[in-house]
């Protein structure tokens, strides 16, 4: 067996190569109609491979493909005709890291029970006549690795994927125009993220008639990842759009970025850390017992004023603490919507601690807030800007504040059923600034008990 270097269009590969030989990608590299059966083991690099048939007789590669290049299955003619199928087999996994197309024609991929055929994504469909009726029929179970996405375009033609009686697991499927799923006797398909003409389905269990569906089983939705440990890219290594099931304390780390990963606590706490001041945005939404820590960025540093931002249209509903314990974290949700669920305790870290509103009503009703100090580093401070909002209980430490005012001179207020400064508990009644040392602002503080 020798590596031999390929590129171009090779119409018999089997001859060209040879059929006990690896091929070695040294530029963009198509198989030929001609190769007929192979089992050429592939190694593209960087490049692109493509397997062609004529889709007059069933065809099958049975070697195995590795490296950083895409594969693109033409399994028929670029006109109108059979659509007899390009058959991937084989007892060895496949483990490229590029995309897969279906170029037009019908793929079958009959890999033994479990063995990857499909390492990645695969893109099925397109506008050209050509790809009426292309197709992908499974051979066996889990052909596909768990973190595909699949992508079946039927807006111009009708495309498939045929579970045939046999079950897989996909990250994410996405379905459009006249493109179906048929399940056959038998067959399951588990997917994290199911949508259909840019509408995303629900968890639970779907079942024929469906305009997408076809078959006597069922599609399962189901987009909970069990998560614990640490996260630095968590749209990459959980999936945007899933939910993160804690099985043990976890953390979003410094690249987590726009993030719309919901998070289900199960009693466990999830760290947000924008790694002292990266740009963060968090608008999924955060549920269960666990605590919830916010950190971003410290007061030592040039980043100190940057924001980890509380956004999104969904509300947190989290019963655990909240411990906004570095640097600024920015609430903006909708106007009531919750964006603090619980009890929240900021500071312990230097003078940026702070909640800051740009919507009114973040705080859940019941909440107490705490603002506490970091000794010389300096105390927390809340920073209403203009907006109002209303908690069960303020309790503030020496040296913390509350700041009303937004720059554009709008005042805000904060009411509370109670008010503890410096340990001693305040009276019902409004406090200012003109009587309160801890109060910055045009704007006022009410005690209602």
């Amino acid at each position: 067996v020798k590596s031999v270097k390929a590129s171009g269009t090779i119409d018999n590969a089997n001859a060209t190569i040879g059929a006990n030989n690896i091929a070695l990608l040294t530029g963009p590299t198509t198989f030929g109609p001609a190769t007929g059966n192979c089992a050429i083991p592939v190694r593209t690099g960087e490049h692109n491979l493509t397997l062609s048939a004529t889709g007059e007789k069933p065809t099958a590669y049975s070697g195995f493909i590795t490296g950083n290049g895409g594969v693109t299955f033409a399994a028929a003619g670029d006109k109108p005709g059979p659509r007899q199928p390009l058959e991937i087999t084989g007892p060895a996994p496949s483990s490229y890291k590029g995309q897969t197309v279906l170029a037009r024609g019908v793929v079958k991929l009959n890999k033994p029970a479990g063995v990857i055929a499909v390492p990645g994504g695969l893109a099925v469909g397109g506008s050209s006549p050509a790809n009426a009726g292309d197709g992908v029929i499974l051979g066996a179970d889990g052909q596909f690795a768990p973190g595909a996405a699949v992508s079946l375009n039927g807006k111009a033609q009708p495309c498939f994927l045929d579970l045939a009686g046999h079950k897989t697991v996909l990250a994410k499927l996405t379905l459009e125009g006249q493109a179906t799923i048929r399940t056959g006797p038998g067959g399951q398909l588990t997917v994290k993220q199911l949508l259909v003409d840019g509408k995303k389905i629900a968890a639970g269990v779907h079942k024929a008639p469906q305009p997408w569906l076809d078959g006597p089983c069922s599609v399962s939705v189901d987009p909970r990842i069990d998560v614990k440990g640490e996260y630095v890219v968590p749209n990459r290594e959980i999936g945007a759009g899933n939910i993160a099931n804690l099985t043990g304390d976890a953390m979003f780390g410094w690249q987590t970025a726009t993030c719309d990963i919901d998070v289900i606590t199960n009693g466990h706490t999830i760290t947000i850390d924008s790694g002292e001041g990266n740009a963060l945005c968090y608008t999924g939404a955060i549920s269960g017992t666990g605590n919830v820590v916010l950190l971003s960025g410290p007061s030592r540093n040039n980043l100190k004023d940057m924001p980890l931002q509380l956004c999104g249209p969904k509300p947190n509903t989290a019963t655990g603490k909240f411990l906004a314990a570095k640097g600024r974290v920015q609430l903006e949700k909708p106007d009531g919507t919750d964006a603090i669920s619980g009890d929240v305790v900021v500071g312990g870290q230097g003078f940026n601690d702070c909640l800051h509103w740009l919507k009114s009503n973040q705080i859940k009703d019941t909440a107490t807030i705490t603002l506490i100090n970091a000794g010389n580093s300096g105390g927390a401070y809340l920073s209403l800007n203009g907006c109002t909002e209303t908690a069960a209980a303020l309790v503030m430490a020496a040296d913390t504040a509350v700041r009303t005012d937004s720059p554009d001179g709008h005042a805000g207020a904060l009411t509370v059923k109670a008010l503890t400064v410096n340990k001693v508990a305040k009276p019902a009644g409004t406090y200012t600034a003109a009587t309160e040392k801890w109060i910055e602002g045009k704007g006022k503080v009410v005690v209602a008990p």
